[in-house]
């Protein structure tokens, strides 16, 4: 198969349905994401939610442009380190991809926390 825009759209959207479904059944407590690439995908749809509620918010005034500004850059280090933990996991380097992973989960509970009103 030859890679054009327009496979890698469809593969990007096949890998969203499956990150939504995941995320739509650990809501439902279902699913407790304990490996990488469950956890992974549960990092991506939370980027995902945080960055909708942000920019909800924001429209509203609920959270000022520094807020938003300040959750948009740890969704940005997330994205950053989630992908470099994708990257390590699938060349077969499992420890250094859990370590990354987990530094991303924790950026991106700050930016929920820091998005909520909190300290993060």
């Amino acid at each position: 198969m030859k890679w054009n825009r327009y496979t890698t759209f469809g593969v990007l959207c096949g890998v969203l349905l499956l990150f939504v479904a995941a995320e739509g059944c650990s809501q439902l407590g279902l699913v407790n994401p304990q490996n990488v690439p469950d956890r992974l995908a549960y990092g991506y749809v939370t980027v995902t939610q945080v960055a909708q509620a942000t920019e909800s918010l924001l429209r509203q005034k609920k959270v000022s442009v520094k807020t938003a500004e300040r959750v948009r850059d740890g969704l940005n280090l997330t994205l950053s380190a989630l992908n470099e933990s994708r990257d390590l996991y699938y060349s077969g380097n499992q420890k250094d991809a859990t370590s990354r992973l987990n530094a991303a989960l924790k950026v991106l509970e700050g930016a929920q926390l820091d998005l909520k009103g909190g300290k993060p």
